[in-house]
């Protein structure tokens, strides 16, 4: 635990002064353990989750009155804005949401 925070703390120094950190924590929780990943490990593996989801959970047509329509969907991803975005990274953040086929896009400031 001491060495841990010993990291923790020298990351969030590398921070203050402006310094890139080259690799982050990760967390397993089927494995228990606390290990260290590259920024670009970090990056592939969610990659590969978030494509392994979509891939297991994609809709291509669904049938509507009796006919097939192509709907090119997933169910399982939604995306959640914040308020403080601009109109310019909403646009972004629901055109990058659709791109993974998810229909469920929403944000803070309609609230």
């Amino acid at each position: 635990m001491i060495g841990e925070t010993a990291a923790w703390t020298r990351r969030l120094r590398a921070r203050s002064r402006g310094q890139a950190t080259t690799r982050v924590s990760a967390f397993y929780t089927s494995r228990e353990s606390n290990s260290e990943l590259t920024w670009k490990d970090a990056a592939e593996r969610i990659a590969r989750k978030i494509q392994k989801v979509r891939d297991e959970t994609w809709i291509s047509t669904e049938n509507v009155g009796g006919k097939d329509v192509p709907v090119n969907r997933t169910d399982a991803m939604a995306f959640l804005g914040g308020a403080q975005n601009t109109n310019e990274e909403c646009y972004l953040f629901q055109k990058a949401a659709r791109l993974f086929g998810s229909v469920f896009v929403e944000h803070q400031a309609r609230l």
